[in-house]
């Protein structure tokens, strides 16, 4: 949870650069408890019959895609942890030329 608690300026970071962060989720209810304990803004896309976990071939959660600016998939990471953070904060300077 302390790596999740860091993520939101690296977001407000990121969007600033041109980079939307949201999240997808199957279920809204336990999404919305999440991010008021992590104290998270972020937008929510409700997944619950799986098609978009389907059509990015989400493996394991949490899963990461990073799509570029033309719609082309440009990394994908699976779980989390504070090096992620270093990681995307790179993707995003990139991402966000």
């Amino acid at each position: 949870m302390k790596e999740v608690l860091q993520l939101q300026p690296y977001v407000s970071k990121w969007r600033a650069q041109g980079i939307a962060v949201f999240l997808v989720t199957q279920e809204e209810g336990p999404t919305a408890a999440f991010l008021e304990k992590a104290r998270l803004s972020l937008p929510v896309l409700v997944d619950s019959h799986g098609e978009v976990a389907a059509a990015y071939g989400v493996a394991g959660i949490p899963h990461t895609v990073w799509i570029d600016k033309a719609g082309l998939i440009r990394h994908t990471s699976v779980g989390w942890n504070e090096q992620k953070l270093k990681e995307f904060d790179a993707l995003a300077a990139a991402l966000g030329k």
